[in-house]
Order: structure tokens, then C-alpha cells, then sequence
């Protein structure tokens, strides 16, 4: 521990501002450790006349959010339908981890994604 008495006085503004420094980094880097994940299926059109597909999609949010913010959030994306939020449930990171992994393998959404046409 530094005794306060034994530090300049321009050398203690700059302490106090690195301190206060440190203290905001901790804060912003707890806030990324307290990210919350969900699993959203989500009904997207554009399949056929009449037709539809059910994807699950992986969400990383705020440590603020609810189901209903990743429910609104869900139901503004791309190609979802009205009414298309089938099921938001919170799950865990590594959860998380291989659902993003298995929306890159998933066709419809590179698809989506790429504004690409299918072959065939």
C-alpha cells in the first residue's frame, strides 16, 4: 500500500485517474463475463407458398436482459414471420458456443445471411 503522504501532489492526480481508470476497465470486463445467452426458434418465411421453417438461433445479450427484450429482439431479424418467436429459453455459454457453430452448417441460414440462391 503507498502512503499518501510520501507521493507528490502531481503524482497523486495521476494515481487517483489510473485507479479510477482500473476500476472502470474491472467494471466493463465483469459486464462481458455476465453476458447472457439464449436459445430463440424462430419461424422464417419465404420457403414456399404457404410454407415455413423452424431455425433455432443463438443470442449473446447484456446482463440487463429479459426474455421479452431478446423476444422483441428476435422478432425483428431478417426473414422471421409475424408471430414467429416459437421459444426463447436462457441456456449456457458452452450451449451457446456449439449453437453458433451448428447456425454456420445450417443451409437456410447461409442462405439467409449470403443473400445467395440455392443450387438446384
Amino acid at each position: 500500500m503507498i502512503g499518501l503522504r510520501s507521493v507528490p501532489r502531481s503524482r497523486l492526480k495521476t494515481l487517483f485517474a489510473t485507479e479510477k481508470d482500473c476500476r472502470e476497465q474491472s467494471k466493463q470486463r465483469g459486464a462481458l463475463l455476465r453476458r447472457k445467452y439464449w436459445r430463440v426458434v424462430c419461424r422464417y418465411g419465404h420457403v414456399g407458398i404457404g410454407r415455413e421453417i423452424s431455425v433455432a438461433r443463438y443470442l449473446e445479450t447484456g446482463p440487463e436482459s429479459t426474455c421479452l427484450d431478446v423476444l422483441l429482439l428476435a422478432k425483428h431479424m431478417p426473414g422471421v414471420k409475424a408471430n414467429g418467436v416459437s421459444e426463447v429459453r436462457p441456456i449456457t455459454r458452452e450451449e451457446w458456443r456449439a449453437g453458433r457453430a451448428a447456425e454456420e452448417d445450417n443451409f437456410y441460414l447461409q442462405r439467409l445471411k449470403g443473400g445467395g440462391r440455392a443450387a438446384g
